[in-house]
């Protein structure tokens, strides 16, 4: 009978299995919020596309307010 290096019987590889499936499963949690996240992202970027050009926006005075505050902090 032929004895893989995940299925032989020992404390060992016991232990390096628990070990490993810990890791695969945090790996896989990680990426599945990552995957979320983005599509939070694409969806915010769709809506602020969808909501059209802001009227009486001024570029600078935003970006000068954004200066103050940062340098405020």
């Amino acid at each position: 009978m032929k004895t893989s290096f995940f299925t032989s019987v020992s404390p060992h590889n016991d232990i390096y299995n628990k070990r490993l499936k810990s890791i695969i499963m945090k790996g896989e949690k990680e990426y599945i919020e990552k995957q979320e996240r983005i599509l939070e992202l694409r969806e915010a970027i769709m809506d602020g596309i969808d909501s059209g050009i802001a009227e009486s926006f001024n570029p600078e005075l935003h970006l000068e307010t954004l200066k103050r505050e940062y340098n405020n902090v």
